[in-house]
């Protein structure tokens, strides 16, 4: 096979992994840019009642933190590049990193690579062959969200720029994945670090967008690159060129570094002889706590960070509620709580960290394939051990993992608000926090279900059942959907606690049916064989 040809070979391979996750998240991409637009047309359909939306939200430093600086939100482009832009940045992004970490570090983690060099190719040709199928991987994501926004009647030049922002932005971060997957020994690890750098852009972008003396910190983030870019209100191409900068330069040194390595081995992996640790390996059950604990404090680390940020500006979303008469009528129609005090705007972030916690689960099923894909469970299985007590000790040690992920951002957040005088009692805070375990809980049993019956599409079914889930309450409130098909979300489910009391019986519900997916996902794992990469 002549070297061009076994190039283009390389690229297909690559682009049949990426497919079915491209096609997934980008229809779930576009729907939410649609509806959106559809929503903002229903709520607002007159010009007359889109006045006042620059000022009331424009003003509003609980709304600029939460989606950043809004431009032209009496228009339904300019509303939709604020409202939705920014999350949909973060959810392509996920997809991104997810994917190229996939391609690279886990495919060389499998052995894939291996028979890939065996016959003729390099590290160099597979890794820029595995870049090329994701770029244009992206380019469907741009075409399909460029199509939905055209669907919905707004401009095609700003709906390809906005479409072409989001994208980009996701990008960047795929780009990030695939620099780490040099310099780290295995995909968790590439990926883990890549979403790392995504939650400290954001919380980059939340800085800038919190104070107006704050705002250069935007050109440090991609975020805040993509924010600038002032879709449908100008269409400033400033910020491109950092967005083409970040990806090439990322890119390139990816390659540089793939052909400088060895296979199998991280840049930055140890270079003496890792001496074994048989700490937490003297059962099942230890040894899944031993395999979940450090990214459980990394996660917890993380979204006390976050939302000690929210809570800092909780009073003064508060004080601004209070000072803005007109705000009640718009904060109903968007679905939103009344912030007359602190609890209510951090009560409104704990629907963020319920997505975070469900996410974790999700990851954590994607670790849980990865034991079996790689044929390390094969080892474990072979001793008396059963599948069953397997599967048991991992869950018990994912659910232990997220209880410290409920505590830690109702910390953060009360540790922010009492620094600026919030009045918000740490009792309130923990139960806000753990409110978003039930939804947790059934997310993660779901996961388990699907590794059960359908284990190679369980990691990709799971995160696209939360996104879906979040998406759908997230524009249907904006869109005025029917109670049926907002209640088909189980996040429409999740109390506004604390600022609401707690919806005991969704909860009891939520972790019912979690219980009853576990069980009915480890009897099937029990039943089925091992399934390969």
């Amino acid at each position: 096979m002549t070297g061009d040809r076994r190039f283009v070979a390389l690229v297909r391979l690559a682009w049949r992994q990426l497919r079915r996750s491209t096609i997934g998240w980008a229809v779930l991409v576009a729907g939410s840019a649609a509806s959106a637009v559809a929503g903002y047309k229903a709520a607002y359909p007159t010009p007359a009642a889109r006045q006042g939306l620059d000022v009331i939200l424009g003003a509003n430093p609980g709304f600029r933190a939460l989606y950043g600086v809004g431009h032209r939100l009496d228009t339904p482009g300019g509303f939709a590049a604020w409202r939705i832009g920014g999350p949909l940045v973060i959810f392509v992004g996920v997809w991104a990193l997810l994917g190229v970490s996939r391609l690279l570090r886990g495919e060389e983690e499998n052995g894939q690579w291996e028979q890939l060099l065996a016959l003729g190719a390099t590290m160099r040709a597979a890794t820029i062959a595995s870049l090329v199928a994701f770029l244009a991987a992206a380019i469907v994501q741009w075409a399909v969200l460029t199509a939905a926004f055209l669907a919905t009647g707004l401009a095609s030049g700003s709906s390809a720029f906005l479409a072409l922002g989001i994208v980009g932005g996701g990008v960047v971060f795929g780009a990030v994945a695939a620099m780490t997957s040099q310099l780290t020994n295995t995909r968790r690890a590439a990926a883990g670090v890549a979403g790392m750098l995504l939650g400290v852009a954001f919380l980059a972008r939340v800085a800038a967008d919190a104070a107006s003396r704050t705002g250069w910190l935007r050109w440090l983030t991609p975020l805040g690159w993509v924010e600038e870019l002032h879709a449908f209100a100008g269409s400033r191409l400033s910020p491109l060129p950092f967005v083409a900068a970040a990806i090439v330069t990322l890119m390139a040194g990816a390659v540089t570094l793939a052909a400088r390595r060895d296979l199998g081995q991280g840049l930055l992996a140890p270079g003496h002889r890792p001496r074994s640790r048989l700490r937490l390996l003297h059962s099942p059950e230890q040894a899944a706590w031993r395999a979940v604990w450090v990214g459980a404090v990394v996660w917890a680390t993380s979204l006390a960070a976050a939302t000690l940020v929210f809570g800092l500006l909780s009073r003064d979303v508060a004080d601004f509620y209070r000072e803005s008469p007109g705000f009640t009528r718009l904060a109903a129609r968007l679905g939103h709580l009344e912030f007359v005090k602190a609890s209510g705007f951090l009560s409104l972030t704990f629907g963020f960290v319920a997505v975070a916690i469900a996410a974790y689960g999700a990851t954590q099923v994607t670790a849980i394939r990865d034991e079996e894909a790689t044929g390390r469970l094969e080892h474990v299985l072979a001793r008396p051990i059963s599948r069953p007590r397997w599967l048991r000790g991992r869950a018990v040690a994912v659910v232990a993992a997220t209880l410290l992920l409920a505590a830690a951002p109702a910390l953060g957040g009360w540790a922010g608000a009492a620094l600026r005088g919030g009045g918000v009692r740490l009792s309130s805070m923990l139960v806000g926090g753990f409110n978003c375990l039930p939804l947790a809980a059934l997310f993660f049993g779901v996961g388990l279900l699907l590794f059960g019956t359908v284990p190679r599409l369980a990691p990709g079914l799971t995160s696209g059942a939360i996104a879906a889930g979040f998406l759908l309450q997230l524009v249907g409130a904006l869109a005025r959907a029917p109670a049926w098909v907002l209640d088909l979300s189980p996040f429409h489910h999740l109390a506004a606690a604390p600022a609401a009391p707690v919806n005991a019986l969704a909860a009891t519900v939520m972790v019912a049916l979690a219980v009853v997916f576990g069980a009915a996902g480890t009897r099937a794992f029990a039943r089925r064989d091992l399934a390969g990469p």
